[in-house]
């Protein structure tokens, strides 16, 4: 069976969202590993049972501490899209990796 990861990536002013997101995302998707990639300090943030929280640090984005600096929340946050595609693919051997915003919610599995 291929493996599937969804993720998320947001702020802490986004983490509410990205909690509901996830909690879509297990109904739908009982099979998949969940994660919520933080687009800022993320300790004693908790995600919902099943979902592993990361950070850039973790994910290999260059100079992570300078990066943060660089740009607003909604830069960071759309920076980290492809560092974390790429950590889900090539250093955690995901076959399918699934994105998707902090205002969404999945109402039904895709076909």
């Amino acid at each position: 069976m291929k493996r599937l990861a969804v993720f998320t990536t947001g702020s802490c002013n986004r983490f509410g969202m990205a909690r509901a997101l996830m909690t879509t995302v297990r109904q739908h998707y009982p099979e998949a590993d969940l994660f919520i990639c933080a687009g800022d300090d993320a300790a004693g943030l908790i995600p919902p049972p099943g979902c592993q929280l990361v950070s850039g640090a973790d994910i290999g984005v260059p100079d992570w501490r300078q990066t943060c600096f660089a740009y607003d929340k909604m830069g960071l946050n759309c920076l980290l899209k492809p560092f974390m595609f790429l950590h889900l693919i090539e250093t955690l051997n995901y076959d399918r990796v699934i994105h998707c915003d902090t205002d969404m919610a999945l109402f039904d599995r895709a076909s």
